[in-house]
């Protein structure tokens, strides 16, 4: 009989963390949390390209950085470009602040706002970091970093944000993260 009570607490032990994961994933997963994340790009961008370091002084934004959004279910992005002599990187990172990034997570999210700010995926570079933040950097020369500036980022609506949500999830079979 003991061995029941230890398995039957075990189920509902294992069943509770499945329940709790279903919710904050879906919570990360829906429409509401993109349309706030692609809302919130628009200032970060804004303040990215107000705030353009040099690539040799540039430093991670500290808190309350207006290049950094947290957004109400825990996912932090950084938003930072740099200028490196004959070129700008654009740098964005994405990590959970609750808990380790899951790769589905971090992918996702680090694509979808890649597209919301306009970066040409195609010619992006893509790392996993050993703290689990995702990072994807558009290295491009002083025109591309003109037609980034003049196409301002994406406007998420509750009419395009599954369509946007799709083009992330599809972009992300091409991609080669290191």
């Amino acid at each position: 009989m003991g061995i029941g009570w230890v398995f039957l607490a075990f189920v509902l032990l294992a069943a509770g963390v499945i329940v709790s994961r279903a919710r904050v994933y879906g919570r990360l997963f829906g429409d509401d949390h993109f349309i706030e994340l692609g809302r919130g790009l628009a200032g970060v961008k804004a303040a990215a390209l107000d705030r353009i370091a040099d690539g040799v002084d540039a430093e991670p934004p500290a808190r309350g950085d207006p290049r950094a959004l947290l957004t109400s279910s825990g996912l932090l992005v950084v938003y930072t470009i740099t200028w490196h002599e004959t070129e700008f990187v654009h740098h964005c990172s994405v990590g959970a602040t609750r808990s380790v990034t899951a790769h589905a997570v971090g992918e996702t999210f680090v694509l979808f706002a890649a597209t919301v700010l306009g970066l040409p995926i195609g010619k992006m570079t893509f790392r996993l970091a050993e703290s689990t933040v995702h990072h994807g950097e558009a290295v491009v020369d002083q025109a591309g970093h003109r037609e980034l500036v003049a196409a301002g980022p994406v406007v998420v609506t509750p009419n395009n944000v599954a369509d946007l949500r799709r083009q992330a999830m599809e972009a992300r079979t091409g991609i080669r993260w290191h």
